[in-house]
């Protein structure tokens, strides 16, 4: 997850800078939403006041806002592009997604 973080930050940086964004929204083996990662580069308990994550530091980097960010099912069960276990991309990615996180996850896999 710290590596993953790293790089959503890079990713949000870089589109951020161009008007856009991007979030990495995660699930689990059971297809439910379980948060997204953490925007912020020190992530624990207690460290921002403002963090609205249910289980802050709980899990370094999962930001499990699920009070205010829902997922629908259709999108959990067939999101744009999944990164783990493999990659698949269901629709075409923007070449800044690609260059910044794809290019950077598979070519120094952990």
């Amino acid at each position: 997850m710290t590596r993953l973080a790293k790089i959503s930050r890079r990713l949000q940086g870089k589109t951020g800078g161009i008007g856009g964004g991007a979030d990495i929204f995660l699930a689990n083996n059971q297809n439910e939403y379980i948060g997204r990662i953490c925007i912020w580069k020190e992530c624990r308990r207690g460290i921002r006041r403002a963090c609205d994550a249910l289980n802050c530091g709980k899990r370094e980097y999962l930001h499990d806002d699920l009070q205010v960010v829902k997922l629908s099912k259709e999108l959990i069960e067939n999101p744009p592009l999944v990164i783990y276990p493999e990659l698949i991309r269901n629709v075409k990615i923007p070449s800044d997604v690609e260059e910044i996180l794809l290019n950077e996850i598979f070519k120094n896999p952990a």
